[in-house]
Parts: C-alpha cells; sequence; structure tokens
C-alpha cells in the first residue's frame, strides 16, 4: 500500500498544517478482510485517500512523477492509466534492435522503481512488445 503521507513529505516537501490535513483523512480508517467464517486481523490504514475525492487523480499524478522521468531518460515516450503504463518508442526498421534494446532497458530500471521504495511490482506476464508499421515500410518484394 502507498502511504502518500511520507511521500508528499518526502518527495514534495509538504509538512505542517498541509500534511496534518492528510493524516486527518486516517482517522478511525480499519481494513479487516472476510471469508466465509474467517476474518483477517485488523489493521490501521496509514494513509488513505478517500473514495471518490478529487485528491485521488491528483495524488496519482504526483505519484506517477518520478516514473516519467525514469522512462523519459531512456528516451522512451509513456502514457500512464490508472491501471496500466504504455512504453513506446517511435523508429525505423533498422533501428528496430536498437529500439527494443532501449525499451528493454527501461522497463528494467522501472521495475527497480516499482520494486525499491514504492512497495510494487512489475507484472511480466502483463509485459508485452508490439511493433506496428505502416504498410510502406515493409518490403513486399
Amino acid at each position: 500500500m502507498i502511504c502518500y503521507c511520507s511521500f508528499l513529505e518526502q518527495q514534495f516537501g509538504i509538512y505542517s498544517v498541509v500534511l496534518e490535513w492528510f493524516r486527518s483523512l486516517s482517522a478511525q480508517q480499519l481494513l479487516r478482510a472476510f471469508h466465509g467464517r474467517s476474518t483477517s486481523t485488523t489493521i490501521h490504514i496509514v494513509c488513505p485517500v478517500p473514495e471518490g475525492s478529487v485528491l485521488g487523480p491528483r495524488l496519482f499524478i504526483l505519484y506517477n512523477i518520478d516514473r516519467v522521468e525514469v522512462v523519459t531518460k531512456h528516451n522512451v515516450n509513456i502514457h500512464v492509466f490508472s491501471d496500466g503504463t504504455e512504453l513506446y518508442r517511435h523508429c525505423h526498421r533498422d533501428e528496430m534492435p536498437a529500439s527494443v534494446v532501449q525499451l528493454e532497458l527501461c522497463i528494467a530500471e522501472v521495475s527497480r522503481w516499482m520494486s525499491s521504495a514504492n512497495r510494487l511490482k512489475l507484472n511480466p506476464e502483463k509485459t508485452e512488445l508490439l511493433w506496428m508499421t505502416f504498410s510502406s515500410d515493409l518490403n513486399l518484394n
């Protein structure tokens, strides 16, 4: 789980009254799962974002700033969605091997970024490479 409070403090220098306001959102926020007759232990949610809040999309953008920087330094383009990310490059056919290597290096660094401070995991089962070209670029002879 992402703790936006510590993230906002460390990455953006948000502190004092504003940070305490974020922390106040978590007052009495508890999580417990039920399955049949079994119940998990109750945990306190450290820094939740209220569902339906205008904060969610804004915090998501702030959270992804570092990932965008990681990707763009590899000369790779990025589109970030709430449930996934697209990395892509434009290149000519003769640049394809170098582009694939660049994308692989970029994905490896994004994976490291996700697992280090962000406690996330890149799902290799959902990672794909799609190569597209215009029919005019194909050598059909």
